[in-house]
């Protein structure tokens, strides 16, 4: 049998979602998906911090990817609690 302290399949030891499990619970999602704009989804909480939106991706206007995470706890930056700042290109 297992540890039974292991992380489940798909999760860091930290808990966080990893890319093999939105694969596995989202299996017509391709393993490579191209997204087109990122987009605030005010329906669910992020599950590190509870607040909103989190972050949904966006491919030919249809919904490709909604992340379980805001975007400061989704990309670490704190300036990405503004859903506008999604979408900007790096500086060059």
């Amino acid at each position: 049998m297992g540890d039974p302290n292991a992380p489940a399949p798909g999760r860091t030891p930290s808990g966080a979602v990893t890319a093999r499990r939105e694969m596995r619970d989202h299996p017509a999602m391709d393993p490579i998906t191209s997204i087109d704009r990122y987009v605030p989804d005010y329906t669910h909480a992020c599950e590190v911090c509870g607040t909103t939106p989190v972050v949904a991706g966006m491919k030919a206007e249809r919904l490709v990817y909604l992340a379980t995470m805001c975007g400061p706890c989704l990309w670490s930056e704190p300036k990405a609690l503004d859903p506008a700042t999604w979408n900007e290109q790096p500086p060059a």
